[in-house]
């Protein structure tokens, strides 16, 4: 420092002492290098076609052009995901200046050879090595500390001398200890043309058959693909290709040709005297895809043919007379435009009264019959087109209805429909409606059987039991139909759910209805048990018009090492519903020429020869070197519907080791709010690589050639790509790719390996919904609220939307629009919510409809309320909200508001289903309430309500895949018979099924054999896909679990398993678990024989060498997996039970040494494991009561004819030896002189004598303590699986068992590792509180409080006070949460 401080504009006097080290000016933005470097940089970033990356070095410093920027340069840009790009020109400028030694360089090169650019390239992308010489310089790519570098003209070398900026003309702005004093500055522009992979339109596309609901087309396209075609209503244009193949009237076709080939398809659907915009584009087999601008060059314009027409939906052949004071209901029919209209148009109804011996003489104007109402309005910006009306007629005869659609602009030209029908005395008997037809549903997993009328809902034939489920073999007979469950959805409409059999049916089988079981609807007033039933009838099952494509999945190596084989992997395709694939077809092709047409069948006849159900292995000997194949697979499915996919596979060449790689993901497509999961499945080359060296991850995603740098995994696990909700766009399709690298053996290059999949985005839209009940019945003195704000859109939920309220009268005079009445003022409003005034209303029956739209999706839906106003003096009733679709195995809640004046009400739940045999539902709260005089405030009734397993079909529930309305309603004590209500509905989510699971081999031994799982052949409704697997494995009980693999996509895993009972044979029950996007689940099973540890084998070692390399491969399931197949052989004890367990009635022997489990299901006696015999509870005795034999006593002893106690004993008698003894304790530790079995509060312990340890004194003090530190390892491995994997329900419930397993043998555990297994359910369980739903389901919410149990109860607990208090804290917070989920008045769990 200065002697003294410098004043303004005076100098300051050299010191005699200078300070340490020289100071560098490092402003860098001002200095002529940089602002030069900024300015060209700007210049070079906008040329087209041209990917650029700049770096700037400044003494030290690299404030452009960064590590990062070349990481995500080199992986990101020039990762050419798709293959379609040709990189023509590499262009490299170098300007630099070193200070010290004076050095200048300003240098441009540009090579253009496209033999020294795509080795390059790829050595940039793989990590190999290169040199090669360009325009007269040598280009180099070399890896230093696991970064690419590229150089012109440099040493090999990673040293700084040669290798920091400025020393040499590189990239690398990674190089780590550069501080020359030097600037440098370095540019490289990289020239790309696109390569058409896609086949191409040879011509335009030209319309060979136009009809008024179809219209077929030809083009002529150059090469193989598939072709997507959609109709856009004139003006409209798609936003991109998926909105073109996502449209509701696309269709696609593939085709195969190695030369060009005409290839034709037909759209339909659409609507007649139409204009429409047709796009098209192509894609060769989901690998390339036709870009939106040249798809938009397709455009193709057309008008459908006319003509267009109002249509009959719904009608009878007669309507009831009507008079005064008659309740009988109105009939309603429905006439439908087929098209929209280009203007304001009105359809109008008439009704003439005719001669019923010649009804087409001339019509009679004045009629006793009229349509209500007779006219409807509709416009270009209807949402429906539907017009919905009664007919009422006084005089009995014939008449004529009419309907005629006037169009005053003259734009729009309808043709008009009639009908004949008659009015005839409510006396007259209907006739039993016909069976009409059988479509399978667009899934092909129902079948909706359609009647010409309104049935009785075969009330008769089924028992008075029509408003549930029965079996369909009742009325139908189908293939299967003895194994389907069918429901009435309406009166016409019965929905058969096909079940799981051999024989499915299938499009064209016929299906008969039975005779005698179906009659019209019931008059009320009528004799309707004289209604006549149906004759036997029959229609042959169709396919929808729009029906389920299968999904071909198919994962493979994009690159395959020379010495490695190739797997091909479609176990994941689905879109079968259930059955084999009608067609199923491999084929082979390659176009360069040292593929044979031999080689190209020779690797078809192996694909072909093998099932889906598995990976497809072909042998390295069948793969040619430096050859590229095109692998496709076509599936049609039962409905005749096709779909084909593609991959490419490359084969190495050189004899560089490049791991191989593939991704595996459950869909091809999904929507914005839902998260997206794919798993990368890599493996090292057999050729020359170490499987100790760890392989290494990196995800990218591109928008066509964007890379998205934003876009990263929200998994810990980097073998995983998890991309939250709401990070993708709508109506677009990304490319997703995985690199996988790995040091060479010389530990200089590294060596990667590339794989993409393709991910389709679309559009989900709008979710209308109003608050309060689907139908309501309210008192008209009441204020009315209408609250539509749980409305959203699912890919953006945040969006303001639009509100467009209607109402309409139902009765007293149907079809009235209520806008000329005092309510119509408030349903003018555009707010999400509205509230009608008191008295608005008039007593009468009311349609409320809503349309939500959201202007930025374009996207809307309707929904509706019907609402029944009473002038009587009735309570208040309001319903929440609802989501729309529960799982079977969760507790439904809802929620009712009641208000009420000051007299006794009574609130009532009921449901649509009668009650009977098969009754789906327990409730678990009051379905009565009883609100007394006191009560004037709005009291909450809600409603809980679980789901039965099904009578007739195992692991399943009564009311899966159907909906099921409940109702509240209110009445005051003083008039019960008047009552307000409200109703919600609720779809019971269908989980997945006929699944199943296989394991390779089927026989092993534990930490020995690797074991391979497979599932597959689920099936689920569309909308619930794409589906997650799990596997576990047990032994005896679900306490036994082991969990092999986490919640993932991918649906096969490589384990080992733990060794099985021995009095089971050594069998384990292996479980695959199917998981739909509402976490529905359901599972199946096989069983497999893992014997213990090879003759004189231990687990310990292999043990910990497979956990390092679970580790190594940041597979923490197979880490758990590891550790539960480990402690089956060291908790496995000496089983030589006294007497057969079975006999006993009580599970195998398992946890403690010579003796049987707990009681068997449907059996009781002491808890936990023991040598007493269970009983049924009818036949067991408590102590003190008459008995005759020890069998008969829950304490098995029996002493002068009654039941006495008797102590516990100790684990395995303590070795039977005299040297240990046997104590009892309390739960405080205190010594006890006697334990009764029936105590819960005491225990029996073994004291061992010197020499002897263990829970049963049968370990020696080297066994102990090697158990105790392989116990330390567990709990340790335990708490880094956990720090390393994902939180999920899943994971906690795994170390949940695994903890519990480890501290089963309290007297192996040190207090290491109780520390280290307390903390990994604590880890494990946190931020899951929120999933109140699962995580206090009894499955979960015992495995938790087991596994801390067992940690309070340990002896070490008092070392750590702190860990104490956060369990403590936890079991609070998750007993809160727990209590939260439950229902008022539901009783405490």
């Amino acid at each position: 420092a200065t002697h003294h401080p410098s004043y303004r504009n005076q100098p300051r006097p050299p010191t005699t002492h200078p300070s340490a080290h020289p100071s560098q000016d490092l402003h860098y933005q001002l200095h002529p290098s940089y602002l030069a470097f900024s300015t060209s940089s700007r210049i070079l970033q906008r040329r087209p076609l041209t990917y650029f990356f700049g770096s700037y070095f400044f003494k030290g410093l690299t404030p452009n052009g960064t590590c990062s920027d070349w990481q995500q340069f080199t992986a990101g840009q020039l990762a050419n995901p798709r293959g379609d790009l040709s990189f023509t020109r590499i262009t490299a400028r170098f300007e630099s200046r070193r200070y010290d030694i004076t050095k200048v360089v300003n240098f441009t090169t540009t090579c253009s050879d496209s033999l020294v650019i795509a080795p390059m390239l790829q050595a940039i992308q793989s990590g190999v090595t290169f040199e090669g010489n360009c325009d007269g310089n040598t280009w180099r790519v070399l890896t230093c500390s696991g970064n690419r570098v590229l150089c012109v003209n440099c040493k090999r070398s990673c040293l700084t001398t040669v290798a920091c900026p400025a020393t040499s003309m590189t990239f690398n702005p990674c190089a780590v200890g550069c501080q020359t004093r030097a600037f440098a500055t370095a540019q490289l522009s990289i020239t790309y043309s696109h390569i058409i992979l896609y086949p191409v339109f040879f011509s335009p596309i030209s319309i060979l058959n136009l009809q008024d609901t179809t219209v077929s087309v030809v083009v002529n396209i150059s090469s193989s693909g598939t072709l997507y075609c959609a109709a856009f209503r004139a003006g409209d244009v798609p936003s991109s290709v998926v909105a073109i193949s996502t449209n509701p009237n696309a269709n696609t076709v593939h085709f195969f040709s190695s030369n060009s080939s005409i290839v034709g398809l037909t759209l339909r659907g659409l609507s007649p005297d139409s204009s429409y915009d047709m796009y098209c584009y192509t894609d060769n087999f989901n690998i390339h895809s036709m870009p939106l601008s040249e798809a938009l060059i397709s455009k193709t314009f057309f008008t459908t043919k006319c003509c267009k027409r109002a249509m009959i939906r719904s009608s009878s052949k007669f309507i009831y007379q009507s008079f005064q004071g008659s309740n009988i209901p109105d009939s309603q029919w429905l006439i439908s435009l087929n098209a929209m209209p280009r203007a304001a148009v009105q359809l109008n109804l008439t009704v003439s009264r005719v001669n019923c011996a010649t009804p087409t003489a001339s019509l009679q104007i004045q009629s006793d019959a009229v349509a209500i109402p007779r006219l409807f309005s509709f416009d270009k910006y209807s949402r429906s087109l539907d017009a919905s009306f009664i007919l009422r007629g006084t005089v009995k005869g014939c008449y004529f209805l009419q309907a005629v659609v006037v169009s005053p602009s003259n734009k729009d030209r309808y043709l008009p429909v009639n009908a004949s029908f008659t009015v005839e005395s409510w006396r007259v008997v209907p006739d039993a409606p016909l069976l009409k037809s059988a479509t399978f549903s667009v899934d092909g997993y129902a079948i909706n059987v359609l009647f010409t009328a309104s049935t009785d809902r075969a009330i008769i034939a089924l028992s008075n039991n029509s408003l549930q489920q029965f079996n369909c073999s009742l009325l139908l007979k189908f293939p299967a139909a003895g194994r389907s469950r069918c429901r009435w959805t309406s009166d016409s409409v019965l929905t058969a759910l096909v079940g799981v059999a051999t024989t499915l049916p299938i499009v064209g089988d016929v299906m008969q209805l039975l005779p005698q079981t179906v009659r019209a609807a019931c008059i009320v007033g009528t004799d309707c048990s004289a209604y006549p039933g149906n004759a036997a009838a029959s229609v042959r099952i169709v396919a929808p018009l729009f029906a389920m494509k299968p999904v071909v999945l198919i994962s493979s190596m994009a690159y395959v090492s020379y010495c490695d084989n190739l797997i091909v992997d479609a176990s994941m395709s689905y879109g079968a519903g259930g059955r084999l694939w009608t067609t199923l077809e491999w084929t082979v092709d390659s176009n360069m020429p040292l593929v044979t047409v031999t080689n190209r069948n020779q690797i078809r006849n192996i694909l072909t020869s093998q099932s889906l159900m598995a990976p497809i292995t072909v042998s390295k000997d069948y793969l040619i070197p430096s050859a590229v194949y095109n692998i496709t697979l076509r599936l049609t499915n039962f409905l005749l519907q096709s779909s084909i996919s593609r991959v490419q596979v490359a084969v190495s060449g050189s004899s560089e080791a490049i791991p191989s790689v593939q991704i595996y993901s459950s869909s091809t497509s999904s929507f914005r709010w839902k998260a997206n999961r794919f798993f990368a499945a890599a493996s090292y080359s057999s050729c020359a690589m170490q499987p100790n060296v760890p392989l290494l991850y990196e995800w990218s995603v591109y928008n066509g050639l964007q890379y998205l740098s934003t876009l990263q995994s929200s998994s810990k696990d980097p073998r995983y790509l998890v991309l939250a909700p709401f990070s993708l766009q709508p109506s677009t399709l990304y490319t997703i790719v995985v690199s996988v690298s790995v040091f060479s053996p010389s530990n200089v290059n590294v060596l990667k390996s590339n794989a993409s999949v393709l991910l389709n985005v679309g559009i989900s839209g709008v979710l209308a919904s109003i608050a309060g009940g689907s139908s309501r019945v309210i008192r008209n003195s009441d204020p009315v609220v209408f609250d539509a704000s749980g409305s959203y859109d699912a890919d953006y939920p945040s969006d303001t939307l639009t509100f467009q309220w209607s109402c309409s009268t139902i009765y007293p005079n149907f079809g009235e629009v209520c806008k000329g009445t005092p309510i119509g003022r408030f349903i003018d409003s555009a707010a999400a919510t509205i509230t009608i005034a008191s008295g608005a209303f008039l007593a009468g029956i009311y349609n409320i409809s809503l349309t939500v739209s959201n202007p930025r999706t374009q996207s809307a839906a309707n929904t509706s309320v019907l609402l029944t106003i009473s002038e009587n003096q009735i309570p208040s009733l309001y319903i929440d909200a609802v989501k729309f679709k529960f799982n079977p195995t969760s507790k439904v809640i809802i929620t009712g508001y009641i208000t009420k004046n000051n007299n006794n009400a009574t609130a009532t739940w009921s449901t649509t289903v009668s009650a009977g045999l098969y009754y789906p539902f327990t409730f678990v709260t009051p379905t009565t309430k009883y609100l007394t005089t006191n009560v004037t405030s709005t009291t909450i009734f809600q409603l809980g309500f679980i789901c039965n397993p099904s009578s007739s079909v195992p692991n399943s529930f009564a009311a899966a895949g159907q909906s099921y309305s409940f109702k509240l309603q209110a009445s005051y004590e003083r008039t019960p018979n008047l009552y307000s209500s409200a109703v919600v509905t609720i779809i019971v989510n269908a989980p997945p099924a006929s699944g199943n699971v296989i394991v390779s081999p089927n026989s092993g031994f534990v930490l020995t054999t690797l074991f391979n799982l497979i599932t597959n052949g689920w099936v689920d409704d569309i909308s619930d896909l794409p589906l997650r697997f799990e596997f576990r494995s047990l032994d005896l009980t679900a306490s036994s679990t082991v969990v092999l693999r986490m919640l993932s996509e991918v649906n096969f895993v490589n384990t080992y398993l733990g060794q099985g009972l021995r009095s089971r044979n050594y069998a384990q029950t292996i479980v695959a678990v199917a998981y739909d996007i509402w976490d529905g689940y359901s599972n199946t099973t096989s069983i497999v024989k893992v014997g213990p540890p090879l003759s004189g084998a231990d687990v310990i070692s292999p043990t910990i060498n497979a956990v390092n390399y679970a580790f190594a491969s940041y597979d923490t399931s197979a880490v758990v997996a590891v550790v539960g197949a480990a402690l089956s052989s060291v908790n496995s004890v000496d089983c030589n039970v006294p007497v057969a367990c079975n006999q006993i009635n009580r599970m195998d022997c398992k946890a403690t040494a010579r003796t049987c489990g707990s009681c068997m299901d449907g059996f009781v006696g002491i808890l936990g494991d023991s040598n007493i015999r269970c009983q049924r509870l009818m036949q067991l005795n408590t102590t003190g009561e008459f008995c005759r034999t020890n069998s008969t006593c829950i304490t098995g002893r029996c002493s002068k004819s009654k039941c006495v106690d008797a102590d516990k004993s100790c684990p395995g008698d303590c070795g039977n030896s005299g040297r240990t003894a046997c104590i009892f304790t309390n739960i405080n530790g205190s010594k006890m002189l006697h334990c009764s079995v029936t105590d819960p509060y005491c225990f029996a312990e073994c004291k061992c004598a010197a020499g002897s340890f263990g829970r049963d004194c049968s370990l020696s003090r080297g066994r102990y303590q090697t158990l105790v530190t392989f116990r330390e390892f567990m709990c340790s491995t335990q708490y880094n699986a956990g720090l390393q994997g994902d939180s999920s329900l899943n994971s906690l419930f795994s170390a949940a068992q695994i903890v519990t397993n480890i501290l089963s043998d309290s007297t192996q555990i040190s207090s290491y590792a109780l520390f280290n297994c307390s903390l990994s359910i604590l880890l494990a369980a946190d931020n899951l509180l929120s999933t109140q739903d699962s995580i206090c389901s009894n499955e979960a919410a015992s495995t938790i409080v087991n596994a801390l149990s067992a940690v309070v109860s340990n002896k070490y607990m008092s070392q750590y006070p702190k860990l104490l208090k956060d369990i403590t804290s936890f079991l609070w917070r998750f007993g809160a949460a727990c209590a939260s989920a439950s229902a008022l008045g539901e009783a405490p769990a």
